[in-house]
């Protein structure tokens, strides 16, 4: 039983700029109202920070690597987290060239897997609650316009950041957080990986990144991926996606793990439970169920809209 929520603004004629610091609090919120669900590790994802971002996920002598391949390439930042049982993350407002980009992959292609290199999106992880994760990654005071976490209770894998969610898949990028288990992840595991995908855990969430990313470089939109997943992935799921332009969800066709959905003018919620959203107070939501078999994505909408 884990525990997993979303959060998407929605620009409108009242839209500020300052509402884009609810993203970061509202899923801050919903994560610890869901904690009880999943009290083992909780991780977030939010889309909307300016410049690049690069994520560590290993050990010590990953982050040292890291930090010296951004330092010889002249990438001046910040670094939050850390530890041995927290994702590093560093953020540069400035957007570097493609080249230093390109020198960032070849240095760091042994251990790629295990460092994410993004525009805009901050991936964190930590062991244990979501206080601890607001206190090294400050996310109730991250802003962003769509964001995704995740509380895990651990059923088979390891425990520890490699297992932990969210969990995201390159080429295209995509994020995603995962509530139940694929039955059939072992044969869609082989199959990925002949078609290139590499992966770093032996969870079955993270087949679901790695399926979503496969079916949209084959040019089906985020709506016809989580459709597909419906066919091609057997199990019991609520799955929440965040791709750079979309967020989504899909729930298993018998219904088997809880998703609750809610929609205003200004923003989309969706968690596994309904006090997560309702203990939020924003006003003129109705909560309701999402259906067995559904599938839903909203596009992001431009920040341009918010100035």
């Amino acid at each position: 039983m884990c525990g997993i929520a979303g959060v998407m603004l929605k620009a409108h004629e009242d839209a500020s700029p300052l509402d884009q610091l609810a993203t970061g609090r509202w899923l801050y919120q919903m994560l610890q109202a869901l904690q009880k669900r999943g009290p083992d590790s909780v991780g977030a994802a939010i889309d909307g920070a300016s410049g690049f971002v690069v994520t560590v996920n290993g050990g010590e002598n990953e982050r040292l690597r890291v930090r010296k391949t951004l330092a010889d390439q002249g990438v001046v930042g910040n670094w939050l987290g850390g530890g041995r049982d927290a994702t590093a993350l560093f953020h540069s407002t400035a957007m570097p060239t493609l080249a230093v980009r390109e020198e960032l992959d070849r240095q760091l292609a042994d251990i790629r897997e295990l460092v994410g290199i993004y525009m805009g999106l901050r991936v964190m992880k930590v062991m244990g609650s979501p206080e601890r994760l607001n206190a090294l990654f400050y996310l109730s005071d991250t802003p962003g316009v769509m964001a995704i976490g995740h509380t895990r209770l651990a059923t088979e894998s390891d425990i520890d950041l490699i297992h932990s969610q969210p969990f995201t898949a390159d080429g295209p990028t995509v994020t995603i957080v995962h509530n139940g288990h694929i039955t059939n992840y072992e044969q869609w595991r082989r199959r990925l990986t002949r078609q290139g995908r590499c992966f770093i855990s032996e969870n079955d969430s993270e087949v679901i990144a790695a399926y979503i990313s496969y079916r949209l470089s084959c040019g089906l939109s985020l709506k016809e991926s989580l459709d597909a997943m419906l066919v091609d992935l057997d199990g019991s799921f609520s799955v929440l996606a965040l791709t750079q332009d979309e967020i989504g969800y899909v729930r298993d066709g018998f219904g088997l793990k809880p998703l609750m959905i809610a929609e205003s003018d200004g923003a989309v919620f969706m968690a596994s439970e309904s006090q997560a959203i309702r203990q939020l107070g924003v006003p003129e939501v109705s909560i309701h169920e999402a259906w067995p078999g559904e599938a839903r994505t909203w596009m992001k909408q431009s920040l341009a809209l918010w100035n």
